[in-house]
This record gives structure tokens, sequence and C-alpha cells, in this order.
């Protein structure tokens, strides 16, 4: 995806600046890379959408549909070949963001439930007030994040049951927890269990199974 011709880096930024409005944000940065970086434009695009998404996210904005509020998170996986500016991309793009990520740099089950119970904290340290964050991930080298969660019996192995529940989240009005715990591959869960899961990682109870 980093273009190494000028041609091709012009193709992409005509396409990517066909998307957006003159003079938006996401403008402005698309001009700023195609002009400053060799990088292609879809990187720094979706990684601008990404950090758009998570900040509406976590002030509660969405759409109503169907008289339910979708909010608008997002899973995105960018691909680039190695020394492709991945990380380069991200990194100029979150420096300026509203929010960071607040779900990343775990490498065991332990790490991530200290990181979700963090992120639902409703006080400080000093009892002060504060406000609830949403999950946000941020990973670099996903496929092999990915691996690791599913190799059976590896130090991520755990965190499955987590996405599958923030799956489960997303998907509420389709999902019950029974489907959770039948996602859940490897591991003997029970229903009640399920829910203890969905109380750690949301801080909320789940939804009531549908009849």
């Amino acid at each position: 995806m980093a273009y190494s011709t000028d041609d091709k880096r012009l193709e992409g930024y005509l396409r990517a600046s066909a998307l957006v409005p003159d003079g938006s944000p996401l403008n402005d940065v698309l001009d700023a890379f195609f002009e400053h970086t060799p990088v292609g434009l879809e990187l720094p695009l979706f990684s601008f959408i990404y950090y758009v998404s998570a900040w509406l996210t976590q002030e509660d904005v969405g759409i109503m549909v169907g008289g339910k509020k979708i909010p608008p998170a997002l899973w995105i996986v960018l691909l680039a070949r190695s020394g492709g500016f991945k990380s380069f991309s991200s990194d100029i793009i979150k420096r300026n963001a509203p929010v960071q990520s607040n779900l990343d740099g775990f490498e065991s089950e332990a790490k991530m439930i200290d990181l979700m119970a963090d992120n639902r904290r409703e006080e400080d340290d000093n009892g002060n007030p504060v406000i609830p964050q949403r999950h946000r991930w941020v990973c670099d080298e996903f496929a092999q994040t990915l691996k690791k969660i599913e190799t059976e019996g590896g130090p991520l192995a755990g965190c499955k049951k987590y996405l599958l529940l923030a799956l489960k989240e997303k998907h509420g009005d389709d999902m019950t927890i029974r489907d959770v715990v039948m996602g859940m591959s490897g591991y003997k869960v029970t229903a009640s269990e399920a829910r203890a899961l969905w109380q750690i990682a949301f801080g909320s109870k789940p939804p009531a199974p549908r009849k």
C-alpha cells in the first residue's frame, strides 16, 4: 500500500480525496501526507477514521436505526507489506487525536483484564468521579497477536472470550449469551460464568436472554 511510483500515488490520492469534502480535517490530512511523505493515502485515511470513530464512541454519539442507537464502533485492519509505513502513518495521526488507545500492549489475559477494569473505573485514586472509558484497541502486528490468541494454552489464549464478549455487546440483539459460550472454542464456560466475564469486561449486566 506504500506506493513506489508517482502515478500510483496520484491515483490513490485522487481516489481517497473523492471520499471527503474540501476543507475538512480529513482532507487536510490527505493533502499533508501526499505533499510531504511517500505514503499511500489509504493508510492515513483509515487511521484517521479509526480515531474519529473512537472519539465519537467515547462521546456516546450514534445514529438511531429502527429505534436503536448505533455507535460508530469499527474494527479496522490495515494490511501493508513490511516497511509500508503502517506504524509511521498511525503514529502521526495518533499524536493529534483527541483520544488514545487504552487497550494495547497486553501480553497476557491477566493484563487485559487489568486494562479493561481500569477503563471502567468511575473514580480516580483520590475518589474523584471520572467518566468510564470505552475500550479502544490499537494492535501492531495484528496477525501475530491473533495467532497467539488462537493458540490453545498460549499466554493470550484466554483473551478470546473477551473479544467474543465484545462481539456480543455489539450484536446484542442477534447473539445470546449461549452463542458467546458456544463460540469459546476450547473453553468450558457456563452461561453464568459468561455473564460474570461480561460484568468484568463492560462494567454492566448483560442483556436478559431472549425467550
